[in-house]
C-alpha cells in the first residue's frame, strides 16, 4: 500500500511572525470536515482576541496582465475567532475557516490585533495540493514557533476517538524545556471546537477521549 500523502501542506515558515508591538503564531493547524482550525497564541499590549480575515487564492492562473506577470483569482472572507482567554500573558484561541475542496487553493491569514484598524500580520500558511478524498477526515499538521521565544507555549492534539481532545501547554522553566497542559478543548468531526475544563479532560467526561502524555511533556514539533 502506498504511503498516505496529505492533500494539505503547511508552510511552516509562515505560521508565526512578529512586529514592533507583539507577535502572533499558529501553534497547531488542523483540518476537520473541511474546516481549517488554527490554534493561535498572540502577544499584544491591548487585551482581547484578534480580528481575522482569510484571503483564499484559487491557484488558477488568469490571463496574463500587460506586465506579463501571472495573476490568480482570490477573495477575502471573514474567519471566526473563538478565544480561550489568557495563558501565561498570551491570548490563545482557535481560528475557524470553512473551506472548499479545491486543489491549488492557498490560504493567507490577515490578522488585526485589538485597537488596530488594519491587519498587522499576514501569514500565507496553508496550501491544498490535491483534492481531499475524505472530506470528513481529520488531519493535524502542526506549526513552527520555535523561533519565537516570546510565545512560550504550544498546542497539542490527540486522536484516539471520534471526538479528539487537545490542550494548550505552557512552557515550564526547566532544562530541557517541558510543557504543562493548561487549557483544554475538544475538536469534533463536524468541524466544531469547544473549550472544556481540566477536570472534564482528565476524567474523559462529555464524550471526551482524553489524551494525556507522560511527563516531561514534549516540545512542539
Amino acid at each position: 500500500m502506498p504511503p498516505h500523502i496529505s492533500p494539505w501542506v503547511v508552510h511552516r515558515e509562515e505560521t508565526g511572525t512578529r512586529s514592533a508591538g507583539g507577535a502572533f503564531a499558529l501553534e497547531y493547524v488542523e483540518i476537520a470536515n473541511l474546516h481549517v482550525h488554527g490554534y493561535y497564541a498572540m502577544l499584544w499590549p491591548t487585551p482581547g482576541p484578534p480580528t481575522v480575515q482569510v484571503r483564499v487564492a484559487a491557484g488558477v492562473l488568469q490571463t496574463l496582465p500587460p506586465t506579463g506577470q501571472a495573476a490568480v483569482r482570490s477573495h477575502v472572507a471573514a474567519a471566526t475567532v473563538q478565544p480561550f482567554g489568557v495563558l501565561g500573558g498570551l491570548e490563545i484561541g482557535v481560528i475557524d475557516i470553512p473551506v472548499g475542496n479545491q486543489a491549488g487553493q492557498i490560504l493567507t491569514l490577515l490578522v488585526r490585533p485589538p485597537g488596530e484598524s488594519e491587519p498587522t500580520w499576514t501569514l500565507t500558511f496553508l496550501e491544498q495540493v490535491r483534492p481531499e478524498p475524505h472530506p470528513r477526515s481529520k488531519a493535524g499538521l502542526g506549526g513552527d514557533t520555535t523561533t519565537f521565544p516570546e510565545l512560550k507555549l504550544g498546542a497539542f492534539l490527540g486522536y484516539p476517538g471520534n471526538r479528539n481532545s487537545g490542550y494548550f501547554a505552557l512552557a515550564q522553566p526547566t532544562t530541557p524545556t517541558s510543557y504543562l497542559p493548561s487549557a483544554f478543548f475538544v475538536s469534533d468531526f463536524d468541524g466544531t471546537v469547544n473549550q472544556i475544563t481540566p477536570a472534564e479532560f482528565s476524567a474523559g467526561t462529555a464524550d471526551v477521549k482524553a489524551y494525556v502524555p507522560t511527563p516531561p511533556h514534549p516540545r512542539p514539533q
